[in-house]
């Protein structure tokens, strides 16, 4: 739960069992639905829910890695 001076919902992180033997991301679901983003945004983390990660022993180099999945550049211009 988000601290004063933020409002917000309960926001809940969890991974598969044994992360010590899985270290690497396989894929990501945010309140049930697959996200392929590797980043996210404060907005989605203060409306809260649950973002679960499912890992595995190999990298899977596919998951964020499109360019529409890389986090937004803070040198660009906002309209």
């Amino acid at each position: 739960r988000l601290r004063a001076p933020y409002q917000g919902e309960t926001f809940t992180l969890d991974a598969s069992a044994d992360p010590e033997t899985k270290p690497y991301i396989q894929s990501v679901k945010l309140n049930g639905q697959t996200y392929p983003q590797n980043w996210i945004s404060f907005h989605s983390i203060r409306a809260g829910g649950k973002l679960q990660f499912t890992l595995g022993r190999k990298p899977n180099k596919s998951w964020g890695a499109a360019p529409q999945d890389a986090p937004p550049s803070l040198s660009e211009t906002q309209p």
